[in-house]
């Protein structure tokens, strides 16, 4: 969560910088200093790159566990139930839980 997110405040901050035009660059409008906090965040706590890799690794070991019915853990169970459900669509129902469902399928849809 934290690359993903660093990465994307990066990313709009800069986008904000850029739509400010000659100004952003500008220490009156705070945007170097803004882009210099956001931007140092990424590597807080770890690169981001690194994470991203490490989150992938233990989503793929968390896929395999659940492909061969092995116990998962709480955070990852979603791939096991979406293991089971590889036999089409299911029908959709305006609720919470058919959003964190559809959610679920997506998230291990990637893995696949």
């Amino acid at each position: 969560m934290k690359a993903v997110c660093t990465a994307d405040a990066a990313q709009a901050v800069e986008t904000c910088r850029l739509s400010c035009g000659g100004h952003g660059y500008m220490t009156c409008s705070s945007m170097p200093s803004i882009y210099g906090l956001v931007t140092a965040a990424s590597t807080y706590e770890g690169e981001n790159t690194v994470m991203l890799l490490q989150t992938a690794r233990y989503l793929m070991k968390a896929w395999q566990q659940a492909v061969g019915g092995m116990a998962m853990p709480p955070t990852v169970a979603y791939l096991k139930d979406a293991v089971s459900a590889r036999s089409g669509p299911q029908h959709w129902e305006n609720s919470t839980a058919c959003i964190i469902r559809a959610f679920q399928q997506v998230a291990a849809g990637y893995s696949s």
